[in-house]
């Protein structure tokens, strides 16, 4: 922080005292702010008063994150609630929608899938989502395995058919190929009755919520029956059904010998790496677990962490377990577990078993999560010694004071000029900066010149650096910002040849820049091109630092490649109508649907347009621009 925010916060610490006494002793949800008016902290209080004070005493402040979120207060707000599971409530919302810096979160949450199924509609369309929305709809999940995920989905579709196609396929009514691979039971044909089709899919929601036994039972029933009438096929059907579940209950250890449903939860640190593991019982049988990384836990207890956890996992979940069994006692596990039980109509209980079966499974998945932790750090500081490894043999051979902290790398994608593209991808620390890639619609340079929307891409890019870096009055300042094109990069590379290089060098001096290191990298040798340098640096293959270019270049190409191809499909779809003012998306359709073609709407008379909705002047705006695109009369 500079010295003059520091100084703010200073002069305005004794006010925020003064303002504690004020508060009221109630529950609610108290918001910590920074200069900037950003949300940095939220949490929940019994009393407001006496938490939210708690903060400024010199015990709590012993905790350096404690410390932190005090020294970075500049204001705070309060919102008083009803009662603890009220403000339970707002917590959650509030931290979902902030995302605040100090707050506790599950790590990369956006990257779990769940399955969708609406049973308000008549015939519910089985789908995945990235989140459980308040939509009505059942959400089953989180799945941290999206591949194991698909491949049960698979399964169940060749066991119990069921549509995935959107609504809008769906109102076509003309079955699709799913149907005859017998996927799918043809409900937008009126194939099956809206009772059997929702009985299907009840089935496979009692299989995603791991409940075998009762569904066996009432498949084994159905299947006598139809024998007992003598409907073979019908029976055969239901026979291959329930060895299908045999299979998939066959795989599931089993726990417990009564029909026992929960969730056990497991917490592992090693250092600042915490891990939480779900273990799924369902039936008296462990379904499967998952494994969650937590982050901004530096400075929190084990409980605290887990309390957190509870918070996040399930506020969106609406096929909630009626028992959660976890490894620490918490604070307020009584106010959650009341308020878990209002999303659902029975109670949902959340308690620490200190014996028996329960007990001892609790420890094993507390084994579970320290085992899956370390092998997760295992993983990654594997990964960062061969990144750690290619970035100081690349600057061995590019002759740089230091390895590379930040690599950007340029590639341009057009084909003879159109629809042309420039990415802009981010390496740290060897690995991938998404939030930091950019795209580049390239907007000065006509034709296909390849060095000049080179040129054009790195002017843009670098004037943006050059702005941010005067507007700070400190270049040393340009790596804190949170824009990407306020960070100044360690090493540019380009993908071309020398003609590329040669306009980024240009570029760079002439903005004040010159003293980045820039090399480009030519795909159909691989050879590395020096500024000045009329010999490429030839890297032997199997370096960890050509590896490491490959890496970055390939990306830059695949980033560029994909937006080019997306503009290129969008501009195909344009259409003459669409720079004639008054004429939408609605009446573009609409015209379409009436009359076929571009051609027929330019040849069909003013009275049929006028028929359509169109008014007199419009209609002859419309003729006149087809006519003149598409020619005639």
């Amino acid at each position: 922080m500079t010295t003059a925010i520091t100084q703010r916060l200073k002069d305005n610490s004794e006010t925020l005292r003064q303002r504690l006494t004020s508060l009221p002793q109630a529950p609610g949800v108290y918001i910590m702010k920074d200069v900037d008016g950003n949300v940095i902290y939220v949490g929940k209080a019994v009393n407001l008063r006496d938490r939210v004070s708690s903060y400024f005493t010199q015990s709590a402040q012993a905790s350096l994150k404690v410390s932190e979120i005090v020294n970075r207060t500049f204001d705070f707000e309060v919102i008083k609630c009803e009662n603890e599971v009220e403000a339970l409530v707002l917590e959650c919302n509030l931290i979902k929608f902030h995302r605040p810096r100090y707050n506790i979160r599950l790590k990369d949450a956006k990257n779990y899938l769940y399955i969708r199924i609406p049973f308000q509609d008549d015939f519910p369309q089985v789908s995945y989502s990235r989140s459980a929305k308040p939509d009505g709809a059942t959400y089953f999940g989180p799945y941290t395995s999206a591949e194991s995920l698909r491949q049960v989905v698979k399964t169940l579709r060749q066991m119990i058919g069921f549509r995935t196609c959107s609504d809008q396929i769906f109102k076509r009514s003309r079955v699709c190929l799913d149907f005859y691979m017998h996927r799918c039971p043809g409900p937008c044909e009126g194939r099956i009755k809206k009772e059997a089709y929702r009985e299907g899919l009840q089935q496979v929601a009692l299989i995603l919520s791991g409940h075998f036994d009762d569904l066996t039972r009432e498949l084994r029933s159905k299947m006598k029956q139809a024998s007992d009438a003598l409907k073979f096929e019908e029976a055969a059907k239901y026979r291959d059904i329930l060895r299908a579940i045999d299979k998939i209950a066959a795989r599931q250890k089993v726990v417990s010998s009564k029909s026992s449903t929960y969730d056990v939860l497991a917490l592992a640190r090693i250092d600042q790496d915490v891990m939480i593991h779900v273990s799924y019982i369902r039936d008296g049988r462990m379904i499967g677990g998952d494994n969650f990384l937590m982050e901004s836990t530096s400075g929190e207890q084990d409980h605290d962490v887990l309390r957190a956890f509870i918070l996040n996992y399930y506020s969106d979940r609406s096929n909630l377990p009626p028992e959660i069994l976890i490894p620490y006692d918490i604070s307020d596990a009584e106010a959650l577990s009341r308020w878990l039980s209002e999303k659902v109509p029975y109670s949902v209980r959340i308690y620490l078993p200190q014996k028996g079966p329960r007990r001892a499974l609790l420890l094993q998945a507390i084994e579970t999560a320290k085992i899956n932790l370390e092998q997760q750090r295992l993983q990654r500081d594997a990964k960062y010694e061969r990144s750690s490894g290619g970035l100081k043999k690349l600057a061995e051979y590019l002759g740089l004071e230091a390895p590379p902290k930040r690599i950007e790398c340029y590639d341009i994608s057009n084909i003879q000029g159109t629809s042309a593209t420039g990415s802009m991808v981010v390496m740290e620390a060897g690995q991938p900066l998404k939030q930091d890639y950019r795209i580049f619609h390239i907007k000065l340079t006509k034709g296909s010149d390849d060095f000049a929307m080179m040129r054009e891409v790195l002017l843009r890019r670098f004037s943006r650096l050059e702005r941010a870096l005067r507007n700070t009055h400190k270049k040393e300042n340009g790596n804190d910002s949170k824009d990407s094109f306020a960070k100044i990069p360690d090493l540019v590379l380009i993908d071309g040849g020398k003609g590329q290089l040669s306009a980024a060098v240009d570029v760079l001096q002439k903005l004040g820049f010159g003293d980045i290191p820039v090399f480009a990298l030519a795909k159909k040798h691989e050879e590395i091109f020096a500024p000045g340098s009329e010999n490429p640096i030839v890297l032997d293959k199997n370096s960890s630092a050509l590896f490491l270019l490959q890496r970055i270049r390939d990306e830059a190409h695949r980033f560029a490649l994909t937006h080019h191809r997306r503009l290129r499909a969008a501009s195909s779809l344009a259409s003459p109508l669409d720079s004639v003012k008054g004429i939408g998306p609605r009446r573009k359709k609409l015209l379409m649907s009436k009359f076929g073609s571009l051609n027929a709407i330019k040849d069909a008379p003013i009275d049929e347009l006028t028929a359509v909705g169109l008014s007199k002047s419009l209609a002859f705006r419309v003729k006149e621009v087809l006519q003149a695109s598409l020619g005639g009369e």
